[in-house]
């Protein structure tokens, strides 16, 4: 098979569940369709959680609710439940770091001293 074939091969199949590296994306011009579908990295989203946690303030905000706010940032090649899922452990691991505090189903910004 050779590279003409290879190249048919490539314009033949689906590419919406094709992904480049970013180094591509940087080379070709499509950083920003490379970002939609990768989405936001995680100190961005965790930047943003904070946002929306302080906006809440003593109310505070359900994981359902931030996801909202999140959701056009977080990667497109995933379905809508494995971003909940990311979401779920992004939520969990700031909590063992103490920066956002579950109370029930509901997160709020723990008071740093």
């Amino acid at each position: 098979m050779g590279v003409k074939d290879k190249t048919l091969e490539i314009i033949g199949t689906d590419l919406s569940r094709l992904t480049f590296s970013l180094s591509i994306a940087k080379n070709t011009y499509q950083r920003p369709s490379y970002t939609k579908r990768k989405g936001l990295d995680k100190e961005k989203l965790r930047q943003m959680v904070l946002q929306y946690l302080s906006n809440a303030g003593k109310e505070g905000a359900k994981r359902d609710s931030i996801y909202e706010y999140l959701k056009d940032v977080l990667p497109r090649n995933k379905t809508e439940e494995q971003q909940i899922r990311m979401l779920g452990d992004l939520l969990k691991s700031m909590s063992k770091e103490s920066i956002i505090k579950a109370e029930g189903r509901t997160w709020y910004i723990v008071p740093q001293i």
